[in-house]
């Protein structure tokens, strides 16, 4: 089965938004309903948005990854696009492949200078039975994190600064292991 997570809002960056999920048994020939199971049942937490966003605020920037005992861990970042507020990445998980998911609260990140400026990036893998995931803090410097989960996403801590040492922006992360 291939889950889709996506952002839906009057446009890109507006705050008026929601993530939405489909399945597909065929390689994606065809679709489920918008927030519905294969068999038609509504996907419980879906439309989704982190519980505390305030007015103006919505999730957007979905990435999925299948943690090592199979769950599904979706990340998400809480925004405002009206004067770009960002809140850091909200985390919701799902151990029934997609039908039910618990509610998206604050990823737990330690090792990094604000959890509510850090954002988990596009690209996860696992290897030895952790998972990866780029961490971007977005501060003065955008520093860069690679940060890792031993306990399937339940909690994430910092491994390395892998900042370039410059004050560029270092935002977008692309992270892969060819095991």
């Amino acid at each position: 089965v291939v889950v889709l997570v996506y952002y839906k809002a009057s446009a890109h960056a507006a705050s008026d938004g929601a993530l939405h999920i489909r399945f597909s048994d065929d390689w994606g020939d065809t679709w489920s309903d918008e927030d519905k199971t294969l068999l038609g049942a509504a996907v419980t937490n879906f439309p989704m948005n982190p519980p505390d966003a305030e007015p103006g605020q919505d999730a957007a920037e979905p990435w999925l990854c299948i943690a090592p005992n199979g769950n599904l861990i979706l990340h998400m970042w809480r925004v405002d696009w009206s004067p770009e507020n960002f809140d850091g990445t909200y985390q919701s998980a799902s151990s029934d492949g997609g039908e039910t998911w618990s509610a998206a609260a604050a990823a737990p990140v330690s090792g990094v200078p604000d959890t509510l400026l850090a954002f988990m990036m596009d690209d996860a893998f696992v290897y030895d039975g952790a998972i990866y995931w780029g961490c971007s803090q977005k501060d003065a410097g955008y520093t860069s994190t690679f940060t890792k989960s031993i306990d399937n996403g339940a909690n994430w801590s910092g491994v390395a600064d892998i900042s370039t040492g410059t004050t560029e922006r270092q935002f977008d992360l692309a992270l892969q292991s060819p095991q």
